[in-house]
């Protein structure tokens, strides 16, 4: 947790900068502890061509500098350099000029760089596609004060340009230079109070620094505020919670400002005293503790902040805080605190429009009652809790951004094993058959198919891919040998996303070895839980069942069944009401035998 006592945007944080699209990898020579490069983690390093894009980098210091040559890929163009110190309090004037070649640039500071510098660079990305390279290189004017290259301080990073974007995707809102704030109105969207569960989400995309994305607050100090996500001087994402004098914060790791898409999620639990913000469906920080703070105003503002009542310069903070320059998609309020893996798993599913959700009957813009969606697309554009006249300077425009279908219409049938290429399945499998699946998805990517006996621990038996404008994809597996047997199937596609299923339960009979009586507790899925589990099992006989959970200390927290059964496959969903996150046994009793299996509940 980071708490300040000024406006946070004035607050001086040193932080090892972490680039998630163009980050630094030290090149440094043996035995220098500082001075070099800060070293990164490897992450996406796709950049888009013909587009502009910041590139990040930090100088760890040690040894002082008086600026650094940037050897871009040809066709590349260097539009610009910041130098930031203190954690982005301080800026460094720097001078940015073409060096000896048309690849390489001149970038000097008007004074000596010590200490840790990090580094944005704006860069226009050439129209060339395919791998690049980019380098920066150190110099210093000591030494019998002549210009002397720091070579073995070198950075060097490959980055693949990819082909040019196109936009004939889905609609984005996209706010220009100055552009005055979206607002929406507080009434039609969940409470956004510390004092209940929340969620907001949304894809963002932009170069700005020193940015408002979205916002609960109007700057002035005596007022507080629950929410602001601001994008920093050096490029992270931090959100910003507060009240007078006091300030908390947290931030993403890397640079977000790089030119693009990025998923941004808070999640705040007032009962559990934890707030989370997620960046691209991980959990990167966290606040432990729960203030009572509610908006002091009846709208919400996207990209800038809510405007002020009345504007007195001695009632208002970090005017030099400016409007969002970028472009929004998805933004998503939820009346709940998701969990970083929901959140995951829908960040890229497609949303209906409004026309859709009436049509079905559906809560406006999500499927959770008193949730609220913000998309772009539809004629019937904007929705009711937009308040007032759309900014100028904004618009709808359309984006390469993708979104993927879910996968539907996951079947199985079993039938018997007759193919040349199945003869070496065991005697069991063949007893029972083969099971034959079909799905449909969009024909994008690669399938996994994954198999589990007790519907929790799957193992990939097979792969299918994608084909362009197929629709429904099929796949036989010869080599299950359970009675009862689950299935999935995960989706991946370029950049490493992926879309997985639900899982499918298969019953395919008993083999001739297995006994003719009794019950077989199969297990729960899914498993871990943290809403609701369904529990299955097989009754072979007609008999009464006991179904109930336990607690590790032997106490029976539920009990879920007591009553006589026919014979076949049964399931029953458990939903716990007020129990703690933790390990807990189903106990299954039937025909004068018990059987248990553990779960575990995650809230």
């Amino acid at each position: 947790m980071n708490e300040c006592t000024d406006r946070p945007e004035r607050v001086a944080r040193v932080l090892l900068a972490k680039a998630l699209s163009l980050a630094v990898l030290v090149l440094g020579s043996a035995g220098v502890a500082r001075a070099q490069f800060t070293e990164a983690p490897a992450g996406p390093r796709e950049v888009p061509a013909g587009q502009t894009v910041n590139l990040f980098a930090q100088w760890e210091g040690g040894t002082s500098v008086d600026g650094f040559y940037a050897e871009l890929p040809r066709g590349w163009r260097l539009e610009g350099a910041t130098a930031l110190q203190s954690g982005g309090a301080r800026r460094a004037p720097l001078t940015v000029r073409p060096a000896e070649g048309e690849d390489v640039y001149f970038i000097g500071a008007e004074r000596t760089l010590r200490g840790s510098v990090e580094l944005v660079l704006r860069v226009r990305i050439g129209e060339r596609a395919g791998r690049a390279t980019w380098a920066l290189v150190p110099f210093t004017y000591r030494a019998e004060e002549r210009l002397r290259r720091l070579r073995a301080r070198r950075l060097e990073r490959r980055a693949t340009v990819e082909e040019k974007a196109t936009t004939e995707g889905n609609r984005v809102f996209s706010f220009q230079k100055a552009a005055a704030p979206l607002l929406l109105g507080r009434t039609r969207l969940p409470a956004l109070s510390t004092r209940a569960p929340f969620t907001v989400e949304t894809w963002f995309k932009t170069t700005g620094l020193g940015e408002v994305v979205l916002s609960t607050w109007d700057g002035a100090a005596q007022r507080p505020y629950p929410l602001e996500l601001v994008i920093g001087p050096g490029g992270r994402l931090h959100y910003y919670r507060g009240r007078p004098s006091r300030h908390e914060s947290m931030v993403t790791p890397q640079p977000v400002a790089d030119g693009a898409w990025h998923h941004a999620a808070v999640t705040h639990d007032p009962e559990a005293g934890r707030t989370r913000l997620l960046l691209d469906g991980v959990a990167v920080d966290s606040l432990r503790g729960t203030v009572p703070l509610e908006p002091n105003r009846e709208v919400v503002a996207l990209g800038g902040r809510v405007p002020p009542l009345r504007p007195r310069e001695e009632d208002t903070t970090a005017q030099q805080m400016g409007g969002f320059t970028g472009t929004l998609d998805e933004v998503h309020f939820w009346p709940q605190a998701r969990r970083p893996e929901a959140v995951r798993r829908t960040m890229r599913q497609p949303r209906p429009t409004a026309a859709q959700q009436e049509t079905a009957k559906a809560p406006l813009g999500a499927d959770e009652p008193g949730a609220a969606l913000l998309h772009f697309e539809g004629e019937d554009w904007p929705p009711a809790f937009v308040t007032g006249e759309l900014p100028p300077g904004t618009e709808r425009v359309r984006s390469g951004l993708r979104f993927y279908a879910p996968i539907t219409e996951l079947r199985a049938r079993t039938s018997a094993n007759t193919s040349d290429d199945q003869q070496n399945s065991s005697s069991e499998a063949s007893a029972r058959g083969a099971v034959s699946l079909s799905w449909q998805a969009p024909g994008r990517g690669a399938f996994v198919i994954e198999r589990s006996t007790d519907g929790e621990d799957f193992r990939e038996i097979g792969r299918r891919e994608a084909q362009e404008g197929r629709r429904r994809y099929t796949f036989t597996d010869a080599e299950a040998s359970a009675e009862v047997v689950f299935y999935r199937i995960r989706q991946q596609f370029a950049g490493g996303a992926e879309r997985t299923s639900g899982t499918l339960k298969v019953g395919r009979g008993t083999s001739p070895d297995a006994p003719k009586q009794g019950v077989t507790l199969v297990g729960n899925f899914p498993n871990p839980f943290s809403e609701e589990t369904t529990i299955a099992y097989q009754v072979r006989e007609e008999t009464r069942v006991r179904l109930s959970v336990w607690s590790l200390t032997g106490q029976r927290v539920a009990t879920l069944l007591d009553k006589r059964q026919s014979t076949g496959h049964k399931k029953v969903t458990f939903r716990p009401q007020n129990l703690s996150s933790g390990t807990y046994f189903v106990r299954l009793r039937a025909g004068g035998k018990t059987r248990t299996h553990k779960m575990a509940l995650v809230k």
